[in-house]
């Protein structure tokens, strides 16, 4: 018997990088610009950095081939929005912004059906 095992952690960094790619395609469309994308700080990783209409926006994108395990959007834990903020304040400080300028934080859920993707934008969520 022959059984064909694809590297579970390439799929879902291909499929992590493809919803990335179509998260920020869609912020574009929307009127977004994208400033930085996969921003590593220590305290964790932002996506996406945007602004629109002179708001800085950190933007989460969760996606997942299934609901079989939840939405994507509910892998977004209260702890993880507190880091993705301390690693926005860092952003914006290591690149000469001021930290009083107006920044949200908002969650981009895509989930693959099919040959499909189900895009879904929370915008400003807040959660503490």
């Amino acid at each position: 018997q022959i059984m064909t095992i694809t590297n579970p952690k390439k799929s879902t960094r291909v499929l992590g990088t493809t919803g990335e790619d179509l998260a920020a395609d869609y912020l574009r469309r929307l009127g977004y610009q994208i400033i930085a994308r996969n921003y590593h700080a220590r305290m964790g990783e932002l996506d996406i950095v945007a602004q629109k209409e002179g708001v800085w926006h950190f933007v989460e994108v969760k996606t997942r081939s299934s609901a079989q395990h939840g939405q994507p959007y509910e892998a977004v834990r209260p702890w993880k929005v507190q880091h993705l903020k301390k690693a926005a304040w860092l952003y914006l400080l290591r690149h000469g912004h001021s930290t009083s300028q107006r920044m949200v934080f908002d969650v981009i859920s895509i989930l693959k059906m099919g040959s499909d993707y189900n895009i879904t934008f929370y915008q400003n969520v807040s959660m503490y």
